[in-house]
């Protein structure tokens, strides 16, 4: 082969390879920054009430927050709703509970039934009587959750992480109780060991938790303090209490959509030029 072909040949597949490589990036999320949402540096908005140096929330609040290193203006940037449910209340459904800043150990959960009073270390998102707590975490477009860092654990920390499976946008939280979400299409992620669907926290801040070897996308996410109804393996015994500090996902880079077709136009070009070559 002629160096003329050969510098065709590596044209072509340095463009396909640059366009397919351009597919994912991985994001990350700190919940302990209190940036305004869309600031260069990310972060998450204000919405949450001080007190005393941490934030009673509000039930049925929504926090905002943007990933790190990114302006909202950023090209291919991501925007994270954060929301928080709680199954007590009204018997084992679900009904909207307040999301609260927990300091350096990130976002914890206030239900109704405990109120906004009780200062840290309350307020994690827990399976204590009378029910469960889960986030619920939207994002502007679909994402890969590939990792979930707690920022503190009680004796017990068992979690699982569920992913919208289903068609069109994510079924509403909101009345439903943990057998119907699977039946509406939400679905249980596996942690990565054998089997487990639980994900086992414990005493140890703060502790990543790696997953999704095969790149799940949703827009929509819940990550749950261990709900028996769920089963799964992998639970232990003991009341299960979290707080999240942070989490990253992999999704769609900052580069353009046309940027990316011209990239692989060319190849496709290249390509097809050597092939009339050799056919001639």
């Amino acid at each position: 082969m002629n160096a003329r072909k050969l510098s065709f040949l590596a044209l072509a597949a340095a463009s396909l390879a640059v366009a397919g490589s351009a597919s994912a990036q991985t994001r990350t999320y700190s919940f302990t920054d209190r940036n305004v949402a869309g600031s260069p540096t990310g972060g998450c908005n204000t919405s949450l009430t001080a007190t005393t140096g941490f934030g009673t929330g509000s039930f049925g609040n929504s926090i905002l927050c943007q990933q790190a290193g990114n302006a909202s203006t950023t090209t291919g940037s991501q925007t994270l709703s954060v929301s928080a449910w709680s199954s007590d209340g009204s018997g084992s459904t679900y009904r909207t509970a307040a999301v609260n800043d927990q300091g350096a150990s990130g976002f914890g959960i206030a239900n109704q039934t405990e109120g906004l009073a009780v200062i840290p270390p309350g307020h994690s998102a827990d399976n204590a009587t009378p029910g469960v707590d889960l986030w619920q975490l939207n994002f502007s477009s679909a994402q890969a959750l590939k990792s979930i860092t707690l920022g503190w654990a009680g004796a017990d920390g068992d979690f699982q992480v569920l992913r919208w499976g289903g068609t069109g946008a994510a079924t509403s939280v909101n009345t439903r109780t943990a057998a119907q979400l699977l039946t509406d299409g939400w679905v249980l992620m596996n942690t990565g060991v054998g089997a487990n669907t639980v994900f086992d926290g414990t005493i140890a801040e703060p502790q990543t938790f790696n997953f999704n070897g095969g790149n799940l996308t949703s827009t929509s996410w819940l990550v749950s303090a261990y709900n028996s109804s769920w089963a799964g393996t992998g639970a232990t015994v003991g009341v299960d209490e979290i707080k999240i500090q942070g989490i990253t996902t992999s999704g769609p880079t900052a580069v353009s959509a046309p940027g990316t077709l011209t990239l692989a136009g060319l190849g496709l070009l290249c390509a097809g030029f050597l092939r009339r070559r050799n056919a001639t």
